[in-house]
């Protein structure tokens, strides 16, 4: 996941997403996480066998992720070139005005000298009539060796001479003709004329032309007021850095086009992503139920995992971005898809043959979810999801405006990822001594760390400690909430609980994260956002821990409580997890080391309140 989901956030900003916009989307989705992970883990729990369903699962969605590549840009950023070219105009009642043709706020004082002028032309109103005299217009000189213009077939020329030309239309106007001589009058009618010259300047109602090479003893010089309402325009180059207050600009397409192909896009992803991701964790619990496996040890290589692959993908998208000279982000899709088709094809060489098909999942789930313990559980998750979305969303847009490259977010993920795997190692451990409710109590606080951390940076690279605790608020909160999960809930409705989890955490959590980061970053900025959210953290942990001390019984004496609640839940009928045959040795063994009737002891050693990742009594077999 971390190969692509961490760059889809300044992906939809590449694609002229605004925050706002974003934050409403992510809004939208929960529809789809909500319902799709609940409903994939009752159907697994229905089927029972699901290899064929979680692989073809799995492989739809990397294909699904191909289909971001299609989404139109509705608004797209461009650079203001280092020499912006810009129109200087000056009239008879205008002492001059500057015109960016590209837009560009203008700084209120510049210095002319920035303003390098090519060429000009004269523009004056229509004359509706076949008559035109030229007597009494505009007399202009040019000096040195500058050349002029002049939109006329007239060959003999004196200096000082006026001309009258009759009945001519505008289209008799289109041959020009080159003077070079150094003291020849010009005039200059109906935008046909060309003076090149190196500054202007435009006192009211007067208009010179000046020339560098001017000589004041030498060359002839001479103004007029301007007649007509008559223009002076010329085309000219400037500094974008000294005229401009911006240094980029927005070229505005479809945009509402855009972000309804982008919603379309994320549901479709959304719920093959929550299909495969419930189906697979769901899987990943009973089968490291089934070998007696540590789930931390087992999350430790999916950190592995995100070490190599996002830095890999970040410097994909950093190399053809440069290469094609612009944001290209088509590399991770095609690495995820790739990734995702490997994953597909080893879920056809497991044996997932773990559990019997369920028929009472639903009144089971019924009874699971009213338990105080469990409801809890999860407004809690809703909370923590909510502060995962919006970290996951915004942190790599709050990094790429400090001025991060994605090679960089690439390595924040690596950080956070690396100093997960020994927390992982020992995660068991911690959940031991401290105890679940305790061990997510610690995650919340810590996300407070994190997120004031993030408020104050001011150099991406000092983000990367704040990343560090990532491994407390993904790597060890992640194995911690799947564990207890598997604790609150029963072989029939272990995947339905994964899914419930999944739907609370990535569904409704994230999208509130997204959509209330979205609008309070608009209105408050980024570093108070961060502020506020982690206050949040603060104090849901705070109440999570004070409604278990107090409302429900201590944590330390609930493996009792839930092995009771759970065996009432399970049904005669039900398979335990914990007694399936063992095809390696033909005979049913207990996961925690012993045997039934006609095997024989796997390890009478075998410590069985050691929390293996998961400590669910409900798959121990009934004394």
């Amino acid at each position: 996941m971390t190969t692509l989901f961490p760059f889809l956030t300044i992906q939809a900003r590449s694609l002229g997403i605004t925050g706002e916009e974003l934050g409403i989307i992510y809004a939208l989705l929960p529809v789809v996480g909500i319902f799709a992970p609940s409903l994939a883990g009752l159907l697994a729990d229905k089927i029972g066998n699901f290899k064929l369903f979680v692989s073809l699962a799995v492989a739809c969605s990397g294909l699904a992720s191909l289909l971001f590549i299609a989404v139109p840009a509705g608004r797209i950023e461009h650079i203001l070139p280092p020499q912006l070219p810009v129109t200087v105009e000056c009239s008879a009642t205008s002492s001059g005005s500057v015109e960016p043709q590209l837009p560009c706020t203008l700084r209120e004082e510049y210095p002319e000298s920035y303003i390098n002028i090519s060429k000009c032309s004269i523009e004056c109103p229509e004359i509706d009539t076949n008559s035109y005299s030229l007597h009494n217009t505009i007399e202009m000189w040019c000096s040195g060796n500058k050349d002029c213009e002049i939109v006329d077939d007239i060959t003999n020329i004196s200096k000082n001479t006026h001309y009258e030309i009759i009945g001519r239309n505008a289209s008799d106007y289109e041959t020009h003709y080159l003077f070079n001589n150094s003291s020849l009058p010009i005039l200059i009618y109906k935008n046909k004329d060309f003076i090149n010259i190196s500054e202007s300047f435009c006192p009211e109602k007067e208009m010179f032309l000046d020339s560098s090479e001017a000589n004041s003893n030498t060359d002839r010089w001479s103004s007029s007021e301007v007649p007509y309402k008559c223009r002076l325009k010329c085309q000219a180059l400037a500094s974008s850095k000294d005229i401009c207050e911006n240094d980029k600009y927005t070229e505005t397409k479809n945009p509402a086009l855009t972000i309804i192909v982008y919603i379309i896009v994320r549901m479709i992803n959304g719920l093959t992503l929550a299909t495969s991701f419930t189906l697979f964790e769901g899987a990943v619990v009973a089968i490291v139920k089934e070998h007696d496996g540590n789930l931390g040890l087992q999350r430790m290589y999916g950190n592995l995992g995100q070490i190599v692959m996002t830095p890999i993908s970040g410097l994909l998208i950093d190399y053809f971005s440069k290469l094609n000279n612009k944001e290209d982000y088509n590399p991770a899709f095609f690495l995820y898809c790739g990734i995702k088709f490997m994953c597909a094809l080893c879920f056809l060489m497991i044996d997932l043959d773990f559990k019997e098909p369920s028929r009472k999942v639903i009144s089971d789930f019924k009874e699971l979810i009213v338990q105080p313990r469990v409801f809890t559980f999860i407004l809690f998750t809703v909370v923590i999801g909510t502060c995962y979305g919006f970290v996951e969303t915004f942190l790599f847009w709050l990094l790429e405006d400090l001025g991060a490259d994605k090679s960089l977010m690439g390595i924040t993920v690596t950080v956070g990822a690396a100093f997960g795997i020994p927390l992982l190692m020992v995660s068991s451990f911690i959940i031991k001594k401290l105890g679940y409710v305790n061990t997510l109590t610690a995650c919340s606080f810590i996300y407070v760390i994190r997120f004031i951390g993030y408020s104050l940076i001011t150099n991406p690279w000092m983000a990367m400690p704040f990343e560090a605790l990532e491994s407390f608020t993904n790597s060890l909160l992640t194995v911690t909430s799947i564990s207890y999960a598997g604790t609150l809930s029963n072989p029939s409705t272990v995947a339905s609980m994964q899914g419930l989890l999944g739907g609370t955490y990535h569904g409704v959590g994230r999208g509130v994260g997204s959509l209330a980061g979205g609008i309070m970053i608009k209105r408050l900025g980024n570093r108070l956002t961060f502020q506020l959210l982690g206050a949040t953290s603060g104090i849901a942990g705070l109440i999570y821990f004070l409604v278990h001390k107090i409302c429900i019984k201590p944590e330390k004496d609930s493996s009792s409580d839930d092995l009771k609640s759970q065996k009432q839940i399970t049904t005669p009928n039900e398979t335990p997890l914990s007694s399936l045959k063992d095809p390696k040795r033909g005979t049913e063994s207990n996961l925690n080391g012993t045997s039934d009737s006609y095997g024989s002891t796997q390890d009478d050693s075998l410590d069985k309140s050691k929390i293996n990742g998961i400590d669910n009594q409900a798959y121990k077999d009934k004394p």
